[in-house]
């Protein structure tokens, strides 16, 4: 006589994850979590990343632009001092005319090489006159205050001498100022750029 002996059914995953609440549950938190990660945090994180650099770029961008007005609105405060066709010869003649316009002589006005910074040229003049001290320090201060770009150096200022009885004795009522010009003008490159910018306007 045979008897037939039935083995227990094997569990599935699924029935063994039921069984067990503790497994299940670490089971789903692990799946949310994968859930979360890839559907929600990284595309999430990638997108934060891309809007902060964007925000760095825009950032470095507006300092750049900062920087560049801050040095456009110097360069005009230079520019607007210096008159469009300056030059040696302007210079010159702008001396000259602050000569005429007190009763000073002109003894001599000698032009020095110019010397190149950076986009513009500093240009020196020796200028030396004759006459009353009022008007010679009314030169002065007029040179001085100009709204060019410009320094003075005094470089003598003593009593005219006059030929006396074989002397040279000074006089109390005449001296004579020698003085060092620095001024500044357009270098080479700007004045091309000067020039064509005054063409197009034509």
């Amino acid at each position: 006589m045979s008897t037939n002996t039935s083995r227990p059914a094997t569990p599935t995953p699924l029935q063994s994850l039921v069984e067990n609440p503790a497994r299940l549950r670490v089971v789903l938190t692990a799946a949310f979590l994968l859930i979360w990660y890839f559907l929600i945090y990284s595309p999430l994180s990638g997108k934060i990343q891309e809007r902060t650099g964007k925000l760095v770029a825009e950032r470095e961008r507006l300092e750049l632009a900062k920087q560049v007005d801050q040095l456009r609105r110097e360069t005009s405060r230079v520019t607007s001092r210096m008159p469009e066709e300056s030059d040696g010869n302007e210079w010159m003649g702008f001396l000259m005319n602050q000569v005429r316009r007190l009763p000073l002589k002109l003894v001599s006005l000698d032009p020095r090489t110019p010397t190149d910074v950076g986009p513009y040229k500093v240009i020196g003049f020796r200028l030396t006159v004759e006459g009353r001290y009022a008007d010679a320090e009314k030169l002065l201060r007029t040179i001085e205050t100009s709204p060019r770009i410009l320094r003075v150096e005094i470089v003598r200022l003593s009593p005219k001498l006059e030929e006396s009885g074989g002397k040279r004795k000074s006089t109390s009522s005449s001296i004579e100022l020698q003085m060092n010009i620095l001024g500044l003008i357009p270098g080479s490159d700007r004045e091309k750029t000067t020039k064509k910018a005054s063409a197009a306007k034509s």
